[in-house]
């Protein structure tokens, strides 16, 4: 059974920001079958991104395509309406997943109720907080 992790869009990102490819540093670092979702708050939040302009842009027009290729977009009835951070947190407790963000305040909040969290450490690897069933 794979795991399953929600993406944050600060996470999506990585690839444009730190030449970081996040679906494969995140199998690595599980070391399991991974089955990556993303909530359509967090795609509408790259959308935004990706109507912008700069760099940024960019990056979220790629990481729409990459959201369409390799992700799972989960529309959950417990989380419609809510901002993004209460969706990804109500979404981690239903599904028994795995978050990974780089958003210091998110992260707290998954930690507080044990969820476990995937970040960005040194602008380089990725790292684990929690227990990965």
């Amino acid at each position: 059974m794979p795991i399953k992790v929600i993406l944050d869009s600060n996470f999506l990102l990585l690839p444009f920001q730190f030449g970081i490819d996040p679906f494969e540093a995140v199998k690595d670092l599980l070391d399991r079958n991974v089955e990556f979702i993303v909530l359509p708050q967090i795609v509408e939040e790259v959308r935004h991104i990706a109507d912008g302009m700069g760099d940024n842009s960019r990056g979220a027009r790629l990481a729409l395509k990459l959201i369409e290729e390799k992700c799972i977009i989960m529309d959950l009835d417990e989380v419609r309406g809510l901002n993004t951070d209460e969706s990804i947190l109500k979404a981690a407790i239903k599904l028994e997943a795995v978050v990974a963000t780089n958003d210091r305040e998110l992260r707290k909040k998954l930690r507080s109720k044990g969820i476990p969290t995937i970040f960005l450490r040194e602008y380089s690897h990725l790292e684990i907080d929690g227990y990965v069933r």
